[in-house]
């Protein structure tokens, strides 16, 4: 088959479905839009896992974008090593997997986040000197590095006045 298969790769969680109902939330949602052939979702800690997800798509052009907010031990280590991928292109046959940087390193990121929330100051008709968000990171023991990114992406943020 040709065609495009989008996977959305999550953390997942053994507590709470939450976690995973974001994540398939945004399936829907590029499914309605059409993005691509195929769309689907896999989890660390739920079904579909990442490990089986591939044999689950037809399409001979795959894009695996993790749902994290930076890299670390999950996409870097974890999700390669549960899809067998090699790196950002893998290649088995006719079959290309592209695995994409997270969705947090986008570079429209901040201007989503102040989007949403100067909609949530309006919504609630909040006073915006009066308002504070905390976006909130962590990392692993499993990996040292694993904190670096959330400590490198919050710290500029520190003290930044909302949106108006």
């Amino acid at each position: 088959m040709s065609g495009v298969a989008l996977v959305l790769a999550g953390h997942g969680s053994h507590i709470s479905a939450e976690t995973a109902g974001v994540v398939w939330r945004y399936v829907d949602r590029l499914r309605r839009m059409g993005v691509a052939d195929e769309i689907t979702a896999c989890f660390w800690k739920e079904l579909p896992a990442f490990s089986r997800v591939l044999d689950s798509v037809a399409a001979d052009e795959v894009v695996v974008v993790p749902v994290f907010t930076a890299q670390g031990y999950f996409t870097r280590d974890v999700l390669p090593a549960e899809m067998g991928l090699d790196g950002p292109l893998t290649r088995r046959g006719k079959r290309r997997i592209h695995l994409t940087p997270t969705v947090g390193e986008h570079k429209l990121l901040d201007s989503i986040v102040d989007a949403r929330l100067r909609d949530t100051v309006d919504r609630f008709g909040l006073q915006p000197d009066q308002t504070a968000a905390a976006i909130i990171g962590h990392g692993t023991p499993r990996n040292r590095n694993s904190r670096a990114p959330a400590r490198a992406g919050l710290a500029p943020r520190s003290g930044r006045r909302l949106p108006r």
